[in-house]
């Protein structure tokens, strides 16, 4: 079940992701991953930033994979 504990201020997500914190409020921002902002602070819950790696891992692959097709 989804708890508190799975929402992530923007040091924790740092550390989690392994970005630095003005690339993700940069991409915060910008709406390039799952985010909220409440008040100030930013806040991001930890199942939707793993299912967003995953989906920029597939992306990238799909994309690796058509330009081995181009060649």
């Amino acid at each position: 079940p989804n708890t508190m504990t799975d929402i992530l201020n923007i040091d924790e997500a740092s550390q989690f992701l392994k970005l630095a914190k003005p690339t993700l409020y940069k991409y915060a921002r910008e709406g390039r991953l799952p985010a909220v902002r409440m008040g100030k602070d930013w806040k991001f819950h930890k199942k939707l930033l793993e299912e967003w790696v995953i989906k920029q891992m597939e992306e990238a692959a799909q994309i690796r994979a058509q330009k081995r097709k181009e060649e």
